[in-house]
């Protein structure tokens, strides 16, 4: 019984941090829509915060991290 308890809360645990760790190759993708798509509104302010933003992401792909923390 104690394996098992130990199991599941290891497992809640992983959970929680699935939920706060995306891959960081779909952040860039979905990023990169909310810049095409800021653009073709006309919201130039906003698409060049987001391209701040994806600069840093890039960044973080280039030195290797696989995920983006939502935190």
């Amino acid at each position: 019984n104690r394996a098992t308890n130990k199991s599941n809360q290891e497992r809640t645990k992983l959970m929680a941090y699935n939920d706060l760790l995306i891959p960081i190759n779909d952040y860039h993708n979905d990023l990169q829509r909310e810049i095409d798509d800021a653009d073709w509104l006309g919201d130039l302010a906003t698409a060049d915060a987001m391209r701040e933003d994806i600069q840093h992401v890039k960044q973080m792909i280039d030195s290797g991290e696989m995920y983006y923390p939502l935190w």
